[in-house]
C-alpha cells in the first residue's frame, strides 16, 4: 500500500467511534493486528491495551477458523537422556507442527512445519513445552542447572524470556534443580500468570542427598520478578525428569491448574490461579466397568491424563478390552469432577480404529485432548503416519482425520495442543 492510500486510510478511519474501530479490529486474525501495529502510535495503543486483547481472545473462542492443532515430536526420552548430554543440550531434536482445522472438516489433513521454531536454536533448542493456555506456550529448560521458564505467542511469534528465581547451579558441585512452569489465566483480572515449581536437590559434604521444593508466581504484563508462595499439601509435578507422560498430568479449566501429585501418587492438586492457593482433590475410585481386561502381551494400554469435559475436570483412563470375539480395541474410561466435589459415574467409549492398525512396538500411541468445544480429541500413531479422532459428547459420535507431510520414526511419541489465535 502506497504511503498517500495508507494516509487516506487513517483519515477515514479517524472519523470511526473507538469502539467501532474496536469491534472491526477485534474480528483480525492476530498477524493481521501485528501490522497494524507499525500503521500508526494511535492503533499500536489500541491493540496493546488489555481489554482489546481480552475481547480478541472471546471472539477467537467463537470462531473455528481461529483455533489450530499444535504437534510436538520429540524423540523417546530414553534417546533424549543419551543424546542430551548437560554439555551439549542443544542436540536434542525435536519438530513442531499445526494443522488448520474445523468442526467440518473431514478426510486428509496437512501438518504444517514450523520452521522458525525449529531452526532457532537459541529460543528453542534447549526448551521443552510444559503447558499451553490459549495460543500461548509455556516453554522450561532441559538443563537441570538453572530456572529458565519462557512463554511464547504462536501467533504474533511474541517471545519471553521470565527472568530467574534461583542461582544457577555449577556442575561439579553434583547439585541440581529440576523447574518447571505450568500456565494460567485469572478470568477475574483477565491475566496469565505462570506456576513455577522448582525441586532442589542438594549433596552435603557426606554425599546424603537433600530434597527441597518451593514455587513462585509471575503475572505476564505485571510483574517484574517472581513471588514466592507456599504449598500445602506438599505438592510437585509431574516432568519430563521424572514421567515421560508429563503432558498427560495437568490441564487448565476455567482459572484453575489441575496436576496430578508426583509427591503422593493418585492425588490430584488444584491450583486457583487467582488466589493463588492450593487444594488437594482426592482421585475417582477404581474402575467399576465390566469386562476390562489387561492388553495382549508386548502392547501397552496408556496412562491416566487430566482434561476437560464440559468445562469440568476429567481423567481419563486408557485401556484395551477384548470383545466376545476376542478381538482386542482400545477404549477410554472417563470419571467427571463435578461441583459437588464427587466424581460422577465414568464413561466407556471404545476408540473406532482397528487394533492391528496402531503402533503397538511403542507404547506411546495414544495421546488425549480436548478442544475448545469440548469434544475429545484422540491422537493414534500409527506405524509411520498420525490420524486423529475427535468424539462428540451430545453427539455420541466420531470423526477421524489423517494426517499428511508429518514425519513419523519409531522413537517419536507425538504431544497434541489446541491453539487460539491470541494476540496478547
Amino acid at each position: 500500500m502506497s504511503s498517500s492510500k495508507m494516509k487516506l486510510s487513517e483519515s477515514a478511519l479517524a472519523f470511526l467511534p473507538k469502539e467501532i474501530l474496536v469491534q472491526i479490529l477485534s474480528k483480525l486474525p492476530a498477524k493481521s493486528l501485528v501490522r497494524f501495529k507499525c500503521v500508526s502510535k494511535f492503533f499500536c495503543s489500541l491493540i496493546v491495551d488489555h481489554p482489546f486483547a481480552d475481547l480478541h481472545r472471546n471472539w477467537s473462542l467463537t470462531l473455528p477458523s481461529r483455533i489450530s492443532i499444535l504437534i510436538s515430536l520429540p524423540f523417546d526420552l530414553e534417546d533424549a537422556r543419551f543424546h542430551c548430554s548437560e554439555e551439549n543440550q542443544g542436540t536434542l531434536a525435536r519438530f513442531h507442527y499445526t494443522i488448520n482445522y474445523s468442526e467440518e472438516s473431514q478426510g486428509t489433513l496437512d501438518a504444517n512445519r514450523l520452521l522458525y521454531m525449529d531452526r532457532n536454536r537459541n529460543l528453542f533448542g534447549k526448551v521443552y513445552i510444559s503447558s499451553a493456555v490459549n495460543g500461548l506456550i509455556c516453554f522450561c529448560s532441559f538443563s537441570r542447572l538453572g530456572d529458565a521458564i519462557a512463554i511464547h505467542n504462536l501467533s504474533t511469534r511474541h517471545h519471553i524470556s521470565l527472568p530467574s528465581s534461583c542461582p544457577s547451579v555449577r556442575r561439579p558441585s553434583g547439585n541440581s534443580i529440576t523447574a518447571f512452569g505450568l500456565l494460567g489465566f485469572d478470568s477475574v483480572s483477565r491475566r496469565y500468570k505462570v506456576l513455577k515449581s522448582v525441586q532442589f536437590n542438594d549433596h552435603d559434604r557426606s554425599y546424603r542427598r537433600h530434597v527441597s521444593i518451593k514455587h513462585w508466581v509471575f503475572t505476564l504484563g505485571v510483574d517484574e520478578s517472581w513471588r514466592e508462595i507456599h504449598s500445602s499439601p506438599s505438592y510437585y509435578p509431574y516432568t519430563c525428569f521424572n514421567n515421560q507422560f508429563y503432558f498427560h498430568t495437568s490441564v487448565h479449566i476455567d482459572g484453575v491448574i489441575y496436576s496430578l501429585n508426583s509427591l503422593n501418587k493418585g492425588e490430584i492438586v488444584a491450583f486457583d490461579v487467582r488466589a493463588e492457593n492450593f487444594q488437594a482433590i482426592p482421585p475417582p475410585p477404581p474402575s467399576t466397568m465390566p469386562g476390562l481386561v489387561e492388553g495382549p502381551p508386548g502392547v501397552g494400554s496408556g496412562r491416566s491424563g487430566l482434561v476437560e469435559v464440559d468445562g469440568r475436570l476429567a481423567i481419563v483412563d486408557l485401556f484395551i478390552s477384548a470383545n466376545r470375539d476376542n478381538l482386542w480395541r482400545y477404549g477410554m474410561a472417563i470419571w467427571i469432577f463435578e461441583e459437588s466435589m464427587v466424581w460422577k459415574n465414568q464413561y466407556l467409549i471404545f476408540i473406532p480404529i482397528p487394533f492391528e492398525e496402531i503402533d503397538h512396538h511403542n507404547k506411546r500411541v495414544l495421546f488425549v485432548a480436548t478442544n475448545h468445544v469440548g469434544e475429545i480429541a484422540v491422537l493414534v500413531k500409527h506405524n509411520i503416519s498420525v490420524s486423529i479422532l475427535f468424539y462428540n459428547f451430545r453427539r455420541q459420535s466420531w470423526r477421524k482425520f489423517d494426517i499428511c507431510k508429518l514425519p513419523m520414526e519409531p522413537s517419536m511419541y507425538p504431544a497434541m495442543y489446541f491453539i487460539l489465535d491470541n494476540v496478547f
